[in-house]
Order: C-alpha cells, then sequence, then structure tokens
C-alpha cells in the first residue's frame, strides 16, 4: 500500500472524527434546552428547530430562537458548558443552564411573533412550527402546556371540587324535599282550608 494514500486516508478519518466530536458536543450542550421546553408542552414533541435553522449550524437560530440568544449571550453558557468534563458538565446543566433558560422562558413566552400571537398562545393550540402533537392530542385546541397536560392525573383535583358540588347540591335538594314531605305529613283540613304545619294555608 502507498504510505502517503495511508497517510492521507488517516489524516481524512481524523478530520471526520473531530467534526462529528465537535457537532455533537455543541448538540449536546442545547439539549438541555430542548428538554426544559418539552416539560414545558409535555403534550408536543419538540424538534431541535423550534429555535434552530434546519441544515445550518447550531449558532444560527429563528425567529423565536434569537429572542433565546438575546437573553442567554450573557450568561456564556455554551463555552461554560465546553469547558467541563464528566458529571461536572451535568452538574452545570441542571444548577445553571436549566434555571437560567427557564427564568428567560418565563419572559419571552409572554412576547408577540411578527404576526402579533403570543408565544405561548402558538405553543398551547399546537400550532408551533417544527413540534408534532402527540397521540391523544388535536390541533387548535389549548391545553397543551405544563399546566394543562397532565391527563387525569391533573384533573383529579378539579374532578373531587365538581364531585363535592354535586353532592351538597344533592344534599340540598334532599333536604328541601325532606321538607315538603314533612309538610305534607302534617297538613291538615279544617273547614276553612288545608293548612301546613307552619300555620300557612295552602
Amino acid at each position: 500500500m502507498n504510505p502517503s494514500f495511508f497517510y492521507k486516508s488517516a489524516i481524512t478519518v481524523l478530520v471526520l472524527m473531530g467534526i462529528l466530536l465537535c457537532g455533537h458536543s455543541v448538540a449536546s450542550a442545547h439539549t438541555i434546552f430542548k428538554q426544559q421546553l418539552q416539560k414545558k408542552y409535555p403534550g408536543l414533541s419538540i424538534k431541535c428547530e423550534v429555535c434552530h435553522i434546519k441544515g445550518k449550524e447550531k449558532t444560527e437560530a429563528n425567529d423565536f430562537g434569537k429572542l433565546f440568544v438575546e437573553e442567554l449571550v450573557e450568561h456564556d453558557l455554551i463555552d461554560k458548558w465546553k469547558a467541563l468534563e464528566g458529571d461536572k458538565k451535568e452538574a452545570f446543566e441542571q444548577e445553571t443552564m436549566a434555571p437560567v433558560f427557564d427564568k428567560a422562558f418565563e419572559k419571552i413566552k409572554l412576547l408577540k411573533n411578527d404576526e402579533c400571537k403570543v408565544w405561548h398562545d402558538i405553543f398551547d393550540a399546537g400550532e408551533m412550527e417544527n413540534t408534532k402533537l402527540k397521540r391523544g392530542k388535536t390541533k387548535g385546541t389549548e391545553g397543551l402546556g405544563e399546566e394543562n397536560a397532565g391527563g387525569d392525573d391533573d384533573d383529579d383535583a378539579d374532578d373531587g371540587e365538581k364531585k363535592d358540588a354535586e353532592k351538597k347540591d344533592g344534599d340540598k335538594k334532599d333536604s328541601e324535599k325532606k321538607k315538603d314531605g314533612d309538610k305534607m305529613v302534617i297538613r291538615f283540613v279544617t273547614g276553612g282550608g288545608v293548612w301546613d304545619g307552619t300555620g300557612s294555608k295552602v
């Protein structure tokens, strides 16, 4: 085998590995952001392209993603993350990156896009680009956000309150019926007409 060919091939492999590793590192650094956003809207399956532009570097953001860039740039989270190793990366993600992202999101979700629609409303209605409705969810129906997406579990408290209210209403009606029944039992007839136990003429 030609030594020159072997050398060039080895260099090519190393370069490709470097590209793959670097690309993976950047993607992993952004993964925590995607995970946090997913928690906000568990009724949706959220793609990376919600913030990034498909086919381009992770540094390229769309209109929604640029809002996060503006909020997060001062924290220099990506570079700090890349400087860490092993468990320190994960700890940094959970203790620093996630809270900073959540704080930024609480501000951003109330902003409006170019069509004057609030970002949170777009997500919550299942109309955000690069998101996919999970099974059992219907596009255009509000309730995909974290405060509404727990299914039967999140509705237990409301159901309980509703049942309590219905029970009280039923008890009230039973009580009224009982009172009417009592009046009927003690009603009596006199020469002047029919009277009940309260002294009122029926």
